[in-house]
């Protein structure tokens, strides 16, 4: 689905996989250690496999974080499978949408009319996955020493 690269990847870089799992596309994310995010896709269900896996070698990743939704079990023994030396986290995901939605203006305020309107009247134009799965890493991170 949507590809978008925030800024290169350093290869000496720690990087870590957030997953925003979902039964019919998940939301991808590869941030530093620091909460820069390098990059964030929507994958269809059938296309995760491919853009983890890309993902993962072209940004030489040491963690992933997986959100903890309905769909999380299925895609950790998928992750497991595909990238079985990589440490997998769970993460909660309670209110990540909101997080999502607020952060989605942050990097895209709205143009034109829209500016006008109240964000807190308006829904994004597309979809939050890769948003919510930046969420869930930074909370991740904050919680580190």
């Amino acid at each position: 689905m949507a590809v978008e690269h925030e800024t290169g990847s350093t290869q000496h870089t720690k990087m870590i996989l957030a997953v925003d799992p979902g039964q019919v596309k998940c939301g991808l994310a590869v941030l530093t250690r620091d909460g820069e995010i390098i990059a964030r896709r929507i994958a269809a269900a059938a296309e995760v496999e491919g853009e983890v896996r890309g993902l993962a070698e072209q940004h030489h990743v040491t963690q992933i974080l997986l959100g903890n939704s309905t769909a999380s079990a299925r895609w950790h023994k998928q992750l497991l499978i595909w990238l079985p030396d990589v440490p997998i986290e769970v993460v909660d995901e309670a209110g990540s949408t909101l997080e999502a939605r607020a952060l989605y203006w942050q990097v895209k305020p709205p143009r034109g009319w829209r500016r006008l309107v109240p964000l807190s009247l308006q829904a994004p134009p597309e979809p939050l996955d890769d948003f919510a799965a930046v969420v869930l890493a930074r909370r991740y991170l904050k919680g580190l020493p």
